[in-house]
């Protein structure tokens, strides 16, 4: 006979009537989104190993690149940018399936953009880091890297159409998608730009 877990389960309580709730449930909630700033690199391009990555209380705070490599980064259109993570899982094990869905604008003298497009036609080990709306970054791909799975892009008919690009990159991930946190925003910020190339 399997033994029985008495493990309870804990949900927080905010917003639900007749349960206790937390002392503050607004500590908890952070704006929901994506901001326009991206980073984009190789998985291959960052250090072997866990060497790569520096954390700190479960935060990724620094990533070391291979000599000469780093991020491009690129700005997608405010309020279009969407990223998400899910639990899948097959006969053999559990994963968590990654999606970031990019809007990108370009104009004729926009050369890094395409250039940045045109460099995920062929590589499956893509990361990006992710500005969110409440002030914080999130690394997608961290361990295996995304794949650009979608593209597209229409020059539209009327004057006030949609001709961004949409780009889909998705993987394959063991666990959640991690934060990426120096001290604070801003020293985050200025880390992240070190590292553009």
């Amino acid at each position: 006979m399997k033994k029985k877990h008495n493990t309870p389960l804990i949900i927080m309580a905010c917003g639900i009537t007749g349960l206790a709730a937390p002392t503050n449930c607004n500590a908890d909630m952070t704006k929901a989104g994506l901001n326009k700033r991206i980073y984009i690199g190789r998985r291959s391009d960052i250090k072997d190993g866990d060497t790569g990555y520096t954390t700190a209380t479960g935060k990724i705070s620094a990533i070391s690149f291979k000599t000469y490599k780093g991020f491009k980064q690129i700005f997608g259109r405010k309020l279009s940018n969407d990223a998400e993570q899910s639990l899948k899982f097959n006969e053999t094990n559990k994963f968590m399936a990654q999606d970031v869905v990019l809007k990108l604008t370009s104009a004729a003298n926009d050369t890094d953009t395409i250039a940045t497009i045109e460099s995920l036609f062929g590589i499956d080990d893509a990361v990006v880091v992710v500005e969110t709306n409440s002030g914080g970054f999130k690394v997608y791909g961290k361990d295996t890297g995304l794949e650009m799975t979608e593209l597209s892009q229409k020059d539209g008919i009327k004057f006030e159409d949609d001709n961004s690009f949409m780009v889909k990159l998705t993987g394959a991930e063991l666990g959640l998608v991690p934060w990426f946190l120096a001290t604070d925003y801003a020293t985050s910020k200025a880390l992240l730009d070190s590292y553009v190339v």
